[in-house]
């Protein structure tokens, strides 16, 4: 697995502060390196040859050119760098290459946005040493797979053009960034969790050697840096962490690298800096394997997901406390951890309240009744009946045959989908009726009857009879009717 995922180091996503954002600002540099999909010729005069250190990073040791001595013997063909956009938006698309004597005054870049325009920028490639990034423009493009596509058109003349790596810089997403992170399939349970990953890319600037060996988890195959010393740095990323579907809170994100020193005291002491890309940092020494780990939450003030699946987690120089420059450095492995709060459902709203009451309107000075009307005889009212008037109208309910937890406040209302459905999610994750929500200010549990109208509650917790709830309280308000309707005949 470590050898196929090892071409994703091609790959690179480096951040650094930006105050638009109040976090880290994305990269996505395309190499040709990298080959098919992300980079592509036609033609049959393409060459390579070694950029000699006047790559945009250290892993860059290679550029595509147009040479006459392959192919045709003229110098005929086209380069294409299609990257795969975390989010629509507006992004700054730039270009690197190693100039020489011997390339083209006038090289065609034509881009095409995610609106299906096309721009055309004549880049002088004429020169000699590294290009730096030489923006194209800025340019609205799609999410995914070729948002944006730039095309190097080396067919016009029989001139030499170069193609080494295009950058794409994100300035603003479109919408909500976090839309453009898969949502989890498997539904989660309330609680707190942490979730970890380790780093499926890793890249390098500097003297590190075999940066990919930072891939994956850790087994002692490490990237390797003689002599760590400043501008030199791994960093690992990708770490592809799904959206949960569920209300939740990031609580917390931890960064991690599991590596060594040659030295950790004397003249060739030597202090590692481990970051996220932004200010949090911990430097740290030892001899022996271990695992490092800094908090980076403070970096953000709100995290999104889209945000975390493109952190980098660094290594660097902190400094040399011995003064001599002369230390080792090994890491093998990158991690991320995040602790996310998944908070239960909402309660389905059971309607507005009920209003107040209003004092009587004035009604004036009382009428007069007249003389008093002859009432007859006293009516016979039959014999008494067992229960005694002030009883009228309420139920005895016995607590013990629901969970009065799950009850909503509103009389017979129950939440769309029904009861049998209200938590049936909640109880297929094993949350269980100890670890459910509970409504505020709901009845506990007792062994003695209370005093409570009919209530709908939860079917998918059983009373002590096996029967629903729901069917208890039904026969509870018919119940309640029958006694009112045998108080107005007593009373009549």
């Amino acid at each position: 697995m470590r050898t196929e995922r090892a071409y994703l180091c091609f790959i690179a996503l480096a951040l650094t502060l930006t105050p638009a954002r109040g976090g880290a600002e994305v990269e996505i540099i395309v190499d040709d390196e990298q080959g098919p999909p992300g980079f592509t010729t036609t033609g049959d005069d393409w060459s390579t040859w070694g950029t000699l250190g006047m790559g945009y990073s250290a892993a860059d040791t290679q550029f595509h050119y147009l040479t006459h001595t392959v192919g045709g013997g003229d110098r005929r063909g086209t380069a294409t760098w299609t990257p795969t956009l975390p989010c629509a938006g507006r992004y700054e698309i730039a270009v690197w290459f190693r100039m020489t004597g011997n390339r083209t005054h006038d090289a065609d870049h034509h881009i095409r946005d995610g609106r299906g325009g096309v721009a055309h920028v004549i880049v002088d490639q004429y020169g000699e040493g590294a290009s730096g990034w030489l923006s194209l423009g800025r340019y609205d493009c799609g999410a995914g797979w070729g948002g944006c596509v730039v095309t190097l058109d080396g067919t016009d003349d029989d001139e030499s053009d170069a193609a080494n790596a295009a950058r794409f810089k994100l300035i603003e997403c479109q919408g909500d960034p976090d839309e453009a992170v898969a949502a989890c399939e498997a539904p989660y349970a309330p609680g707190v969790y942490t979730w970890s990953r380790f780093a499926s890319s890793a890249g390098s600037s500097g003297g590190w050697e075999s940066p990919e060996q930072a891939i994956g988890e850790a087994n002692n195959q490490a990237a390797y840096s003689p002599n760590l010393d400043a501008g030199e740095t791994l960093y690992g990323g990708g770490w592809g962490f799904c959206r949960p579907q569920e209300p939740h809170t990031i609580r917390a994100v931890r960064v991690a690298s599991h590596g060594k020193t040659q030295y950790d005291s004397g003249n060739y002491d030597v202090l590692v800096r481990l970051s996220g890309g932004g200010g949090a940092a911990l430097d740290w020494h030892h001899t022996a394997w271990g695992w490092d780990r800094v908090e980076i939450t403070a970096d953000r003030a709100a995290w999104m997901w889209f945000d975390i699946n493109l952190v980098q987690a660094e290594v660097s120089l902190g400094s040399h406390p011995g003064g001599a420059r002369d230390a080792d450095v090994w890491i093998d492995a990158f991690e991320i951890s995040v602790e996310v709060e998944i908070h239960p459902p909402s309660i389905p709203d059971a309607g507005p309240d009920l209003p107040d009451a209003r004092a009587p309107e004035d009604a004036g000075p009382p009428r007069d009744a007249g003389p008093p009307r002859d009432a007859g005889p006293p009516r016979d009212a039959g014999p008494p009946e067992d229960a005694e008037p002030s009883e009228i109208g309420w139920i005895w309910v016995d607590a013990r045959i629901f969970d009065a937890g799950r009850a909503w406040d509103a009389p017979n209302a129950a939440p769309e989908g029904g009861v049998e459905d209200a938590w049936a999610g909640d109880l297929a994750q094993g949350a269980g009726r100890d670890t459910a929500p509970r409504v505020e200010g709901a009845g506990e549990r007792t062994d003695e009857a209370v005093w409570m109208e009919p209530r709908c509650a939860c079917a998918a917790h059983r009373g002590a009879s096996g029967a629903p709830p729901w069917v208890i309280l039904g026969l509870l308000a018919l119940l309640r009717m029958w006694i009112k309707a045998r108080a107005r005949r007593i009373s009549a």
